[in-house]
């Protein structure tokens, strides 16, 4: 077969002249063939956001300042507990239904399952929520023992303020969902610069509803923003330096946990019985996505391949 008339399985020929050519041998073994493409695929979609974004940094220091200035203010206008009551009696009009499937925004497993959505599409993208999520959890798993402070349930008496679910008691300080929310949509408002404010305040809103649904003090949720966004700006510039996580074995391994949290996404609710809305059509989708992207495309570019030859 000559050169012209060689058939790439699962490569596009314009794509595949970039690069250095395989074998014939190469070619017809389906693994080394698939392998070879994610490798292209990878260094295609990596160039999107391998540049620093305008105004990246400067969007951290001041979001990080906010947030740090607002828990400050908040502990020293009147402690600890400050602004917990009018938040709460504020978000009350809104049911459980719709704060438990914001606070799914801020669920670990969603974030994950977010990641899975777009991986291929944008694999720097899931390297750098990957390596911010290890970061975020240091920084939660560290301080919640570290302080354990009572959260609302355990500290006002109950039917004074709205509780929307099962009372928790301890490990308070920080939020956990805030700073997952914060630190999912800080790596994309990092790179997506015209679409910051949206995000910011989309992760405002999911912060928000842990005071709604009753387990959380504002002040909680400072601190949480404040560690998501730390972890976002370490991981979006970590996954620059590193290019680990853009080679085809790093890139797999990095979709094995958030293979798993898509599929609990959908099987197990947890405490939030009302936020099926919300986790089913993201757990569902991201799983349906990577079998057609990684499994199903291939395959069916693979016997277009095999019928032209």
């Amino acid at each position: 077969m000559s050169s012209e008339n060689r058939v790439v399985i699962f490569i596009d020929r314009r794509k595949h002249e970039k690069y250095p050519a395989m074998s014939i041998r190469e070619l017809s073994n389906p693994f080394k063939a698939y392998w070879h493409a994610l490798q292209l695929t990878l260094e295609e979609r990596g160039r999107l956001f391998a540049s620093p974004p305008p105004h990246g940094n400067r969007f951290f220091v001041i979001t990080l300042l906010l947030t740090c200035i607002t828990g400050s203010a908040l502990y020293l206008i009147d402690g600890y507990h400050t602004g917990f009551l009018p938040l709460n009696a504020f978000t009350a009009p809104l049911p459980g239904t719709f704060w438990q499937g914001i606070t799914m925004i801020g669920d670990e497993r969603f974030a994950l399952a977010i990641a899975l959505l777009f991986a291929l599409l944008y694999p720097r993208v899931l390297f750098a929520l990957m390596i911010a999520a290890v970061i975020g959890t240091l920084y939660s798993r560290g301080l919640k023992p570290l302080f354990d402070m009572a959260r609302p349930p355990a500290v006002l008496e109950p039917g004074s303020f709205n509780l929307l679910m099962p009372p928790y008691h301890s490990n308070s300080f920080p939020s956990g969902h805030t700073l997952t929310a914060f630190l999912l949509l800080g790596v994309w408002a990092y790179y997506l610069a015209s679409w910051r404010t949206l995000l910011m305040l989309l992760a405002l809103v999911a912060g928000i509803s842990r005071v709604a649904l009753g387990i959380h003090w504002p002040v909680d949720l400072a601190a949480g923003a404040f560690g998501g966004l730390l972890a976002a700006w370490a991981g979006v510039h970590l996954a620059q330096r590193w290019h680990w996580g853009m080679r085809p074995i790093g890139h797999l391994l990095l979709l094995i946990l958030p293979l798993i949290a898509a599929y609990l996404l959908i099987v197990d609710a947890g405490d939030y019985t009302k936020s099926a809305w919300m986790r089913l059509p993201v757990g569902t989708v991201a799983l349906l996505t990577t079998l057609i992207g990684y499994l199903l495309l291939p395959w069916w570019k693979n016997r277009r391949s095999e019928e032209a030859e």
